[in-house]
């Protein structure tokens, strides 16, 4: 699997990989929030759904400080949910997160029907 290509500037965000090219305006997006390793890009308009930025993509620390500047202005203040996030929610909120991009929707919601049961 190849990395996906991100570049943004005023107007954009743009995304490349080897099956898709993606032209989004920042109207699409509500919100930034970030861990301690990604930024999520929440839309605007399915708030379960998001963009992920990988911090480790940033090729400097001025770099990223360059994003977390455009991300303010267009999306408002960056919120950290990794905080208050400990324990056995960080560990849900990642399994979450590796079974919607492992392709693992059953086990997702399966889990969450024996969640909801519980």
């Amino acid at each position: 699997m190849q990395p996906i290509a991100c570049e943004m500037d005023n107007d954009r965000i743009f995304t490349v990989n080897q099956v898709a090219e993606n032209k989004m305006d920042w109207s699409v997006f509500n919100k930034v929030v970030e861990t301690k390793e990604y930024y999520f890009l929440i839309y605007s308009v399915n708030k379960n759904a998001f963009q992920i930025i990988p911090k480790r993509a940033f090729e400097s620390i001025q770099q990223e400080q360059e994003a977390r500047i455009l991300f303010e202005q267009k999306l408002g203040k960056i919120e950290n949910i990794q905080i208050g996030l400990r324990g056995w929610k960080l560990s849900f909120l990642t399994f979450v997160v590796l079974a919607l991009f492992s392709g693992g929707c059953l086990v997702l919601a399966l889990l969450l029907e024996y969640i909801s049961n519980y």
